[in-house]
């Protein structure tokens, strides 16, 4: 089946927005290992960790390479994938 116009821009656009959700967790991800946010405690931050991972979980197969690096991050964290 051959995918036209509308569903094929759905489909590119499904994909990029992916790769934006995948690029702004390993962002914020590495921002809270460099610096803790004015008012979270250590406890908080493991718990965004924890919830990037099951973001993370549901869009695998997008990006082999931010996969990788968001993989390190976690492991870091001793947070599962």
């Amino acid at each position: 089946m051959l995918i036209y116009g509308k569903e094929r821009r759905k489909s590119r656009n499904g994909h990029q927005a992916k790769l934006v959700k995948l690029a702004d967790k390993l962002y914020n991800l590495r921002d809270l290992n460099r610096c803790t946010r004015t008012g979270w405690t250590a406890e908080r931050v493991q718990e965004y960790f924890v919830w990037a991972s099951r973001v993370v979980k549901g869009l695998r197969g997008t990006s082999a390479a931010l996969e990788e690096k968001l993989q390190q991050l976690f492991l870091e964290r001793g947070v599962e994938l």
